[in-house]
């Protein structure tokens, strides 16, 4: 079977990138691990989420295109659902953290309530587990059907996320205005912070949102049928397009989550420091 050979070529730069990508994100969650313990936290389920994104990219990497038969195209199409499921996972513990930090540096008095993390928890565990049991069903049956669901899924994780980004930020911005009216302090950048975010978001899930809509394929939901895969012999130049897209977020995530300079610097004085100290001793 003759194969377009821009496919391997796609393969062959996009491979190397994933491999590091993973290998960087589980140094990462190995330095978390390293300096808090096995505990639970925000920042930890951040870690362990962008680490099995990582690495179901690289599983998809080992054949991308199904064609050198190494993942079936069914198969394809589960392991790359898994990588998105996982990725607002990822976006989602980012957020929650930031909300954690926000709220201890700048509102003290105003602790996150047990319901918005027991929604936030809740929602994105329960989408998350349809998710992945829908395409392992679809790829041991080979039913397009049960990517349609897939893709619905997704669609309503997203929008119920952008949904609790918009509420939350609205209530943590009104918090912060009437703070300044109290205390005089500005909190303008925080303010601003929260905007950014709430636009950023909007654009990145209603531009996914718009293209699942466009690109998934609702007719196999009333008419089932076997997954549809690449045409091995005409290279399809959207192709490299979502592989692309999932390094990028990647790496804004790993950046969003790097510990401010003063953090750092904070936490290298408390180390030089304790280390002398047992020198001393």
């Amino acid at each position: 079977m003759a194969v377009d050979p821009l496919y391997y070529l796609v393969q062959i730069i996009i491979f190397p990138i994933a491999a590091i990508t993973f290998g960087f994100c589980l140094h990462t969650l190995g330095l978390e691990i390293a300096a808090h313990g096995y505990v639970l936290s925000p920042r930890c389920v951040f870690h362990l989420c962008i680490c099995m994104s990582s690495f179901t990219f690289c599983i998809l990497q080992l054949d991308p295109s199904s064609v050198l038969g190494i993942l079936p195209t069914q198969w394809r199409y589960f392991v790359g659902y898994a990588i998105t499921s996982f990725l607002l996972n990822t976006g989602a513990s980012t957020f929650y953290l930031y909300v954690v930090v926000l709220s201890a540096r700048h509102l003290s008095s105003s602790k996150v309530p047990p319901m918005f993390t027991n929604l936030w928890t809740f929602a994105n565990i329960l989408t998350t587990t349809l998710e992945l049991l829908a395409g392992l069903i679809g790829g041991i049956t080979d039913n397009a059907f049960w990517f349609g669901i897939c893709n619905l899924i997704v669609i309503v994780q997203e929008l119920t996320l952008l949904g609790l980004v918009h509420v939350v930020g609205h209530k943590l911005g009104s918090l912060l205005k009437e703070l300044e009216k109290q205390v005089g302090t500005k909190y303008r950048v925080q303010r601003q912070k929260l905007w950014f975010i709430r636009i950023a978001t909007t654009i990145l899930i209603c531009t996914n949102t718009a293209n699942a809509l466009v690109r998934g394929d609702f007719s196999t939901l009333t008419e089932p049928r076997p997954s549809i895969g690449f045409d091995p012999a005409h290279f399809d130049p959207s192709y490299p397009i979502p592989d692309i897209l999932i390094t990028l977020a990647h790496l804004v995530l790993l950046y969003a989550m790097q510990k401010p300079q003063r953090e750092k610097s904070a936490s290298h004085v408390v180390n030089m420091s304790s280390h002398l100290s047992s020198v001393s001793a």
